[in-house]
């Protein structure tokens, strides 16, 4: 279950329900149609519901999608999404003397 507490005014739920269960649902930005967090049991709710965000909200960027799902990337491509950016994280380990 998501909750928002700070910042509420400018993010928004959105989610498809059928009966008791929430099938697909996303954290997005309302003003700039950043698309912060997704979930989905029914990825055709999922691209039901990303179809319906995108009539509401014109353009639409799904940040920080992992290449490891690649069935919600197949289903964005085939909704006209197009990657504009891949990220990666790096790190590195400071070793001191004492």
């Amino acid at each position: 279950m998501w909750i928002i507490r700070e910042g509420d005014e400018n993010y928004s739920v959105a989610y498809i329900k059928k009966g008791d269960a929430i099938t697909a649902c996303c954290v997005y930005s309302r003003h700039r149609g950043y698309v912060m967090q997704l979930g989905y049991t029914d990825i055709d709710d999922l691209r039901k519901l990303i179809v319906c965000l995108v009539s509401q909200c014109g353009n639409i960027l799904i940040k920080n999608l992992d290449e490891d799902y690649v069935e919600v990337s197949d289903m964005l491509e085939a909704t006209g999404f197009k990657v504009v950016a891949k990220q990666y994280e790096m790190s590195k380990e400071l070793l001191f003397d004492r």
